[in-house]
């Protein structure tokens, strides 16, 4: 079973003392009175759309989800906005330079990963290619130019991609 953040956090990371309150959303310190907000860990997912209106997305070679289809992205980097986010994580999986074109939603999960559950909250990102051949890198194992229908309707996806497929595909 997969240990809630919040239990992982058991000590004050400025004066080292045990937390004496603790929620699933804020751990106190009555040694030192820090208080310390467990937020979610900011992810970018980038919808990343042709002329023909057909998307790429990529076939996840690690953990966690690995083998699922997904679109591209990944967490947000210190100081990174989301959309410098997608503009480095489309680099980074598809070898593409990208123009983001705006945020289509947001939504919040839970995530687990080496057992631990990480709250989310995933943005997408619809960005159009401005440079580059797209070419598998990074943690993507594979990439395929299909429709969002089509991908909806015949391919593993996790669990984002299909909630940001559906809200993108009921808008056209």
């Amino acid at each position: 079973m997969p240990t809630p953040l919040h239990k992982i956090y058991q000590f004050c990371p400025r004066c080292g003392a045990r937390f004496a309150h603790h929620s699933p959303t804020l751990a106190k310190c009555e040694t030192c009175g820090l208080e310390h907000y467990i937020n979610p860990k900011p992810v970018v997912n980038v919808l990343l759309i042709e002329p023909d209106n057909e998307i790429f997305l990529i076939k996840r070679g690690q953990d966690p989800m690995k083998g699922k289809w997904a679109l591209v992205g990944g967490f947000c980097d210190p100081n990174e906005t989301f959309e410098q986010t997608a503009v480095r994580e489309a680099l980074e999986e598809l070898n593409v330079k990208i123009e983001p074109d705006y945020l289509l939603g947001s939504v919040a999960k839970e995530s687990i990963y080496n057992d631990i559950m990480y709250p989310i909250l995933g943005v997408c990102v619809v960005a159009h290619i401005t440079d580059g051949q797209p070419k598998a890198g990074d943690d993507a194992e594979d990439f395929i130019k299909i429709s969002p229908t089509k991908a909806l309707k015949t391919l593993p996806l996790i669990e984002s991609t299909v909630f940001f497929l559906d809200t993108f595909t009921s808008a056209l």
